[in-house]
């Protein structure tokens, strides 16, 4: 039983995870054509724009969808099984089905002017700063 009971409790950020939950995550979700782990991302930030570096491998560009409503970065991909008539698997283990993150973007974000380009399998999504929120240099006068 207690053999069991470990199998199914696997640590996530040191917190135990309820096996209902994780039975639920590995059987269910797939099923329902969702991915079990959302895509891995990096938020940077640079003096003139936010970051965001997302792993998609193995998605076409259609299959990628980006909308930005009330200060809030969504991203949804989908990746479909590429079924071929006569083969037979004997071992699948690339991950097929929807991903979807969402980002609260920041208010010195400029949204309008957003740009994502899809290089090797990396999403890449430039969220400018708007103008006022850049750092500039003031110089100081020397008074007499």
């Amino acid at each position: 039983m207690f053999e069991l009971m470990r199998a199914f409790s696997a640590v996530n950020n040191g917190r135990p995870v309820d096996p209902a939950v994780k039975v639920w995550a590995d059987l269910a979700l797939p099923t329902l054509g969702w991915a079990v782990a959302p895509a891995p991302a990096d938020v940077v930030e640079t003096q003139d724009a936010i970051l965001v570096r997302l792993d998609l491998p193995g998605h076409k560009n259609e299959e990628i969808h980006l909308k930005v409503e009330n200060d809030v970065l969504s991203i949804e991909a989908q990746r479909k099984v590429d079924e071929k008539r006569g083969e037979t698997y004997h071992r699948a283990e690339r991950v097929f089905g929807k991903v979807s993150r969402s980002f609260t973007l920041p208010a010195n974000v400029d949204s309008a002017r957003t740009e994502a380009r899809y290089v090797d399998g990396v999403l890449e999504i430039s969220l400018p700063k708007r103008e006022e929120a850049k750092p500039r240099t003031i110089e100081i006068k020397a008074t007499r």
